[in-house]
């Protein structure tokens, strides 16, 4: 009897322990097929590409002063919205009353990319003959290049210094007192120098000169995946999720040369 108590007794543990291992095994193939998902996810580029069509949208132009403008460069990362500052005066290299020229753009999904682009890029020679022959490549390559390294004059303003403000409400906060103030100085370990930035320049210039004024046009966007064309080539949304996407540009402009 005693034995067979025994026998039994053996049995129940070696069900147990093949219960607790299968469970185990069950829950490791679980976990690595998650962070494998995850993987694949941050290393696909095209995970960060805005795949939407505009279907409508907007525009609103006004002029406003620098108490307008400062306070939209510190919401923008805060409201994923995107703003441009254009030059007309001559602060920034080649702009005129003619030519405008982009200063900055702010944007965090476009900064995103930026930060992707300069993690994962692998071409660095710029030898056309070494350009990646996978298309999906390229479009790193090409933000690298707009975005996060200069040669030029031009090239230096819109410099993202590999984006180490993103995702940190504090360092993007310091990212913009930087580019306002024309300071630099290290954010996430890494060195940030907008010294030679004209944005500050055009700031004391708008308290100098009371003619000078930032154009402000407000632009907002309606915008899915899921969107289908009409015979007479109107944009219309069939999804049943829509987003806004809002862009405000700011062009410096000296006033009573429009009026």
């Amino acid at each position: 009897m005693d034995d067979n108590a025994n026998q039994a007794i053996m049995i129940a543990f070696g069900v147990l322990v093949f219960v607790i291992a299968m469970s185990a095994t069950m829950y490791m193939f679980s976990l690595l097929t998650s962070t494998a998902e995850v993987l694949t996810f941050y290393t696909d580029e095209t995970n960060f590409y805005d795949n939407v069509a505009v279907v409508g949208k907007e525009g609103i132009e006004r002029y406003v002063n620098t108490e307008t403008v400062i306070p939209t460069l510190y919401r923008y990362y805060k409201e994923h919205f995107c703003v441009k500052i254009y030059d007309t005066t001559g602060e920034a290299p080649g702009s005129s009353t003619t030519n405008p020229v982009l200063v900055q753009i702010l944007d965090v999904n476009l900064e995103g990319k930026v930060e992707n682009a300069a993690k994962n890029t692998r071409i660095e020679s710029g030898n056309p003959s070494d350009m990646p022959k996978v298309s999906k490549d390229i479009e790193p390559q090409a933000l690298k290049n707009i975005y996060d390294k200069y040669n030029t004059p031009s090239e230096k303003l819109l410099y993202m210094f590999g984006v180490p403000w993103i995702g940190n409400t504090d360092n993007m906060k310091t990212r913009i007192d930087y580019l306002i103030n024309g300071d630099a100085g290290f954010i996430n370990n890494k060195y940030v120098d907008y010294r030679e930035h004209p944005l500050h320049k055009m700031i004391n210039n708008t308290k100098e000169n009371k003619n000078l004024q930032f154009k402000e046009h407000f632009v907002s966007y309606s915008y899915t995946g899921e969107t289908m064309t009409t015979e007479d080539g109107d944009v219309l949304v069939t999804g049943n999720e829509s987003k806004d996407k809002i862009v405000i540009t700011y062009t410096l402009v000296e006033v009573k040369e429009i009026e």
